[in-house]
């Protein structure tokens, strides 16, 4: 595998989407942070702690980096910059599997925050991707042909078939 230190511009396109998130529809960006076993602090994002949630995403992504090419690269210091404009929400989860596939070389990836935020954040787009799809339970063999495909789609909201960009600036 080949990993490589992502630029501050794709760290700041996820930390925009995560300030863009409309919290009263879909839920803030929460994740835990461990400090010990015994002290887990819940934190919830927004854009005055982007700057800290960035330095921890490039952090792990460089601790990743190093660990596969047994390097020493210091992390960069960051400081947020929001992109203009409404991010699209595949754009930014092909953003996430770009920062999972970069930072997810170290032992204990799945115990860091890093991993932890990406996953609430990855939750939070998951689901503003699929709002107002009416699919829960698929229960018929026939569920993927056009004629199924088409039956549902004439009973289900316009903004379900071609969801809107789920955004708020």
């Amino acid at each position: 595998m080949s990993a490589f230190i992502l630029p501050k511009t794709h760290i700041d396109a996820m930390l925009t989407a995560a300030a863009k998130l409309n919290p009263h529809e879909f839920g803030h960006i929460t994740w835990v942070r461990t400090f010990t076993a015994d002290d887990k602090t819940e934190v919830v994002f927004d854009v005055d702690s982007a700057d800290e949630v960035g330095s921890m995403l490039i952090e792990q992504n460089v601790r990743s980096v190093n660990y596969l090419r047994k390097s020493n690269i210091v992390p960069a210091p960051y400081v947020f910059d929001m992109l203009p404009g409404l991010p699209d929400t595949d754009e930014i989860l092909g953003a996430i599997s770009c920062y999972t596939y970069q930072s997810g070389e170290t032992p204990d990836w799945v115990s860091t925050e890093a991993y932890r935020f990406i996953q609430s954040l990855t939750d939070a787009l998951v689901s503003t991707r699929w709002s107002g799809i009416s699919t829960w339970l698929i229960n018929s063999v026939g569920y993927f042909t056009e004629d199924a495909r088409s039956v549902r789609r004439a009973t289900v909201p316009t903004y379900a078939v071609n969801p809107p960009k789920v955004f708020i600036g």
